[in-house]
């Protein structure tokens, strides 16, 4: 048990006692003034039993007080229900309801706000938002509906009724937040909306929200899918592809001084075989805590590949923390030992956050390395991981992310990507851009002298041997 539980119950019990003892002290007066005057009549036997039942009565009014303390419904920072509360209320409600809408509002620069104006200007925006919410679905005729916080900056909203209800009111909430400030502070809120016909789960509700609200769905540019597929069927099947080896595997060329450099695009196939949508899945895959067994299905395919085909370069993409686990590392290493295979694969990893214990994954990155496995950091330009990756890590390639790929010849796009160019070169590493997809980009990336070009303009997704067969 940590310290501050051990303190937070020592506090309880002291208050208990406070609050107990008056009462405690009056009744044992009361129980003894009546006792004694009838000890000569009555029988020793009751006496104890009375003295029993208080003693009894006294434990449980301490335990209720005790308890009582533990029981708290609203967050002392926000003023909304806890989580656990809120929680078990919606679980009621969805079940009572035919028709139930959830609504996700979510501060998504709470971190830079703590950061920069302190955690007591970050409460005030915690608190300030939950009221400015409170009063808008109040002023659009909304009253006594239930919300909680789902975790921090993210708040949780329970309307009765179906989403086609709600979807005005939460285009205009999303206009107004546009511009929302709390005491000076720019806040950036987005949100989403989802009703109990994708599911009566509250689990698959809330991820769903947050994959929703990660689209950004209160931008006017994105439309909120309506999902039809039910999400633990959509669960069952992707872990039934893991677990059958279920996949298809097809190929992108790739130009370059290289033969036959391809990507390698694997996807889940469903009992039917018919491809799992690939966003689908890999929500599925981090939620569940599978990418390992992911990424080894993964590499196995093209393990496999590669023993049925003696020529081609390819790259796969393997998520960094499946690399820096042991247990992944040793199923490479028991596959690659008996072959030279690892002098035609490409490792390609992407991160958003910066992984702290950089000399160990560096480390391990030396391991696939001496093997001869090529490591290819992906996302560069769209996020400052991956260009710190570059100037921390011993790696082999740099992969533009798509984003400034396919603008490449767009200005102030094409002169940072030529920046980076050289900065690589500088580097000693090779530059791989994707999203190629006509005469004038191509053009603009050999005048780059971008060493790996990839894009519908090179060569579609398709099998390896019509790739050999068009060469």
């Amino acid at each position: 048990m940590l310290l501050p539980e051990i303190k937070e119950r020592e506090a309880q019990f002291k208050l208990a006692i406070r609050m107990g003892f008056p009462i405690f002290l009056l009744s044992s007066v009361l129980l003894f003034s009546l006792l004694s005057q009838y000890l000569d009549v009555i029988p020793s036997s009751f006496i104890i039993i009375v003295v029993g039942l208080f003693a009894v009565a006294v434990y449980f009014l301490f335990y209720l007080i005790y308890k009582g303390y533990d029981e708290r419904i609203t967050d002392p920072i926000t003023h909304v229900f806890t989580r656990e509360y809120g929680m078990d209320l919606f679980k009621k409600e969805i079940q009572q309801e035919s028709e139930y809408t959830f609504v996700l509002i979510s501060i998504m620069n709470l971190h830079d706000i703590n950061e920069q104006y302190g955690l007591k200007n970050g409460d005030i925006v915690l608190y300030e938002t939950a009221q400015w919410i409170g009063r808008f679905f109040e002023e659009k005729g909304v009253k006594n509906f239930p919300i909680s916080v789902l975790k921090g900056g993210d708040y949780l909203i329970g309307l009765k009724g179906d989403k086609s209800r709600y979807k005005t009111m939460m285009d205009i909430l999303c206009m107004k937040v546009e511009d929302y400030i709390v005491e000076d502070i720019e806040v950036n809120i987005t949100g989403a909306i989802i009703d109990t016909s994708y599911s009566k789960s509250m689990d698959h509700i809330i991820n769903k929200l947050i994959e929703i609200r990660n689209m950004r769905a209160c931008s006017s540019k994105v439309e909120l899918q309506e999902i039809q597929t039910d999400p633990d069927l959509l669960e069952k099947r992707v872990i039934d592809a893991l677990h059958h080896k279920r996949y298809s595997i097809l190929f992108q060329r790739i130009e370059s001084d290289e033969n036959y450099f391809c990507e390698a695009s694997i996807k889940l196939l469903d009992d039917l075989g018919k491809i799992i949508h690939y966003k689908s899945y890999m929500s599925i895959i981090s939620r569940l805590r599978l990418n390992r067994e992911f990424d080894l299905l993964q590499f196995e395919a093209i393990y496999q590949f590669l023993q049925q085909h003696q020529e081609g370069i390819f790259g796969v993409s393997i998520s960094a923390s499946s690399l820096r686990q042991q247990q992944f590392l040793q199923k490479v290493q028991t596959l690659l030992s008996h072959s030279d295979f690892s002098k035609r694969l490409i490792f390609v990893i992407g991160e958003k956050e910066y992984f702290g214990n950089i000399k160990r994954f560096n480390e391990i990155l030396q391991s696939y390395r001496r093997m001869g496995v090529r490591i290819a950091i992906d996302n560069l330009g769209a996020n400052q991981t991956s260009l710190l990756y570059m100037k921390d890590l011993d790696i082999d390639i740099v992969l533009f992310d798509n984003n400034f790929s396919k603008r490449i010849a767009k200005k102030g796009y094409k002169e940072i990507i030529e920046g980076l160019v050289v900065t690589a070169k500088a580097l000693h590493l090779k530059s791989w851009v994707r999203m190629i997809e006509d005469k004038t980009m191509y053009e603009e990336a050999k005048r780059m002298k971008i060493d790996y070009i990839q894009g519908h303009y090179i060569g579609k997704f398709e099998s390896f041997e019509t790739i050999i067969q068009e060469q």
